[in-house]
């Protein structure tokens, strides 16, 4: 068993520091390694399953948060470059300045689309049979 301190701060800056950057979901806080934690600073620390299927579940929704947040960004700029072009017509927005970021913004819901297929496929049961150890 770990120990991660004894104050609710060395709690959790230890679990950040063993697990990485964490994704909110509004209620659970979970990481990219499997490991999960409570919102509640005071609630429980849960380490990366055992169980390859639930480990992968974990890993599936930090993809999955960071997904949507990156898609929730991306629809957010672009409805907020629709509406000042769209209510003021005289200012001339500089066009290429908004795709770049519009295009950064694409990128990102791409990468972490990405990143959420190996644990998607490994849920669906096709990839803890088929694929390279890398992989999984």
């Amino acid at each position: 068993m770990v120990d991660y301190g004894s104050t609710t701060k060395e709690r959790i800056e230890t679990f950040e520091r063993l697990h990485g950057e964490a994704a909110w979901d509004g209620h659970w806080l979970y990481y990219a390694d499997g490991a999960n934690r409570d919102g509640d600073p005071l609630g429980v620390l849960c380490e990366p399953p055992a169980d390859l299927r639930k480990r992968h579940h974990n890993i599936a929704r930090y993809h999955q948060i960071l997904l949507d947040q990156a898609v929730r960004e991306f629809d957010e700029v672009k409805q907020r470059i629709k509406w000042k072009t769209m209510n003021n017509p005289l200012t001339h927005p500089d066009l290429e300045d908004n795709l770049a970021q519009l295009r950064a913004l694409r990128d990102g819901v791409r990468e972490r689309r990405d990143a959420l297929r190996p644990p998607r496929r490994s849920l669906s049961g096709t990839c803890l049979a088929t694929c390279q150890p890398e992989e999984r």
